[in-house]
């Protein structure tokens, strides 16, 4: 991870919005960005916010917008793929081409009889 500067944007989803985040103080173990209600402090080594009250427990920050969009466009991906396999119905209506495709995709091989 590339080193933290005081003045450095940062990136969080807040309700589903992503803002930014500006870095006001830096520690040896953690630091400060300013917020509404005061500073708020996260961990340098996982930019995950270190205050375990009730409402703030899973709070992180991204060095770039896009690792965030990235990391959002994969869990969106993983819901809506999840989602046909959780559903007989859905999986069930996938051709034989597209199942193999998903095969090869998720275990790498065109052996038809190979075994998982």
């Amino acid at each position: 991870m590339e080193k933290l500067k005081v003045g450095q944007t940062l990136y969080e989803v807040v309700r589903n919005e992503i803002i930014e985040r500006e870095i006001k103080v830096i520690g040896r173990k953690y630091f400060y960005i300013e917020q509404n209600c005061g500073n708020a402090n996260f961990s340098i080594e996982s930019l995950k916010y270190t205050c375990k009250d009730y409402s703030q427990y899973n709070r992180q920050l991204y060095i770039s917008k896009q690792e965030l969009e990235d990391k959002e466009e994969k869990r969106k991906l993983i819901f809506k793929i999840e989602k046909v396999f959780n559903s007989f119905n859905s999986a069930s209506q996938l051709s034989l081409e597209q199942a193999r495709a998903i095969d090869k995709i998720i275990f790498g091989g065109d052996d038809e009889t190979k075994q998982h």
